[in-house]
C-alpha cells in the first residue's frame, strides 16, 4: 500500500510538466511566428548623387554642366503715348504779310495803296506784265529804285505772291502762259525755299466783258486756267479770289467796280482779309 502511493508520487511530477509544457506551447508558437515575420521595410529616400566631374579621356576632367539660367517672362512693350498735338494758333495779318512780297499790276497798287496790309513788300506797277518784269524798276517801301532780280536777291522773302495777266491777253495766250511759267522760274531759283502764291486774275464786269473782244471773262477764264496747271499745291499754290467778287454768271459784281476792271478802294480790305485767310 505505501509502495502504490509512493510510486504515485512519482508519476504525478511528470504529469505536471507535461501539462505545464502544453500549456506554454501557444505562447512559443505565436513567438516563434512572430520571429519568423520579416522586419519593417522602410523607405529611404534615394540620396542625389554628387556630380562628379567625368573624365574625357583626354587627362582632363569635364565641368559638370551649366545648369540653364530660369527664362523671364518676356515682359510686352508699354505702347508709347503720343503727346497731343498743341494746336497751331493762326498768325495775325501783320506777321503774315511781314512775310510777303507782292508782284503784280494795277490791281496789286491797289492793295498796297488800300489794303492795310502793313508790314508787307510790294513789288507793283500800272501796267506790269509777265513779259516786263524782270525789266521794269519799281520804288519799292525800304529799298528805293530796284529791279525784281535785285529785290529777290537781297531778302529772303517767305511767301510770295503772283499776281499778273490781264495785261497778257493781247497776246496769244500760249505765248502768255509760257511767258508767266518763265518768270514763275526764275522766281524759284533765286527764292527756291518760298511758298509761291499764283493769283487768278480778276474778272471784269458782264457790261465789259460783253462789248470787248480781248478784255473779256472767257479769255481770263482761258488764261487762269493755264496758270493753276503751274500750282503743285504746295509749293507753288493757286489762289482764286473771283469767288469773293463774283455774281451768279461768273462776272466781276458791278457794285463793286466804277470801271468795269477795277474794284472799289474800300472793296480791297475784303480782298486783304481772304488772303490772310487763305494763308493760314
Amino acid at each position: 500500500m505505501k509502495r502504490r502511493n509512493h510510486v504515485r508520487r512519482h508519476l504525478r511530477f511528470p504529469i505536471l510538466m507535461l501539462l505545464a509544457l502544453l500549456c506554454s506551447m501557444p505562447a512559443v508558437l505565436a513567438a516563434s511566428r512572430h520571429s519568423a515575420l520579416p522586419p519593417e521595410t522602410a523607405v529611404v529616400e534615394p540620396e542625389i548623387p554628387e556630380t562628379e566631374h567625368q573624365d574625357t579621356g583626354t587627362g582632363e576632367t569635364a565641368a559638370p554642366p551649366e545648369q540653364p539660367e530660369p527664362s523671364q517672362p518676356e515682359t510686352p512693350d508699354e505702347p508709347e503715348t503720343a503727346e497731343p498735338e498743341t494746336p497751331q494758333q493762326p498768325l495775325s495779318a501783320e506777321a503774315l504779310f511781314s512775310t510777303c512780297l507782292f508782284i503784280g499790276d494795277s490791281r496789286t497798287v491797289g492793295l498796297m495803296e488800300y489794303g492795310g496790309m502793313n508790314g508787307a513788300t510790294f513789288f507793283s506797277s500800272v501796267g506790269m506784265s509777265a513779259f516786263s518784269v524782270f525789266d521794269t524798276t519799281v520804288k519799292v517801301s525800304g529799298y528805293g529804285e530796284t529791279t525784281l532780280e535785285a529785290l529777290l536777291q537781297s531778302r529772303q522773302f517767305e511767301r510770295i505772291h503772283l499776281m499778273l495777266g490781264i495785261n497778257e491777253l493781247g497776246y496769244d495766250l500760249d505765248a502768255a502762259a509760257k511767258q508767266y511759267a518763265q518768270v514763275l522760274e526764275k522766281i524759284q531759283a533765286l527764292r527756291p525755299e518760298a511758298t509761291i502764291y499764283l493769283g487768278a486774275n480778276l474778272h471784269v464786269d458782264a457790261d465789259r466783258s460783253a462789248r470787248d473782244a480781248i478784255y473779256n471773262n472767257d479769255r481770263l477764264n482761258r488764261l487762269n486756267d493755264k496758270i493753276a496747271a503751274l500750282a503743285d499745291g504746295e509749293h507753288v499754290i493757286y489762289l482764286d479770289v473771283n469767288q469773293l467778287f463774283d455774281d451768279a454768271t461768273g462776272a466781276l459784281r458791278s457794285d463793286l467796280t466804277g470801271d468795269g476792271t477795277h474794284v472799289y478802294g474800300s472793296v480791297y480790305q475784303d480782298w486783304s482779309r481772304w488772303l490772310v485767310d487763305a494763308m493760314q
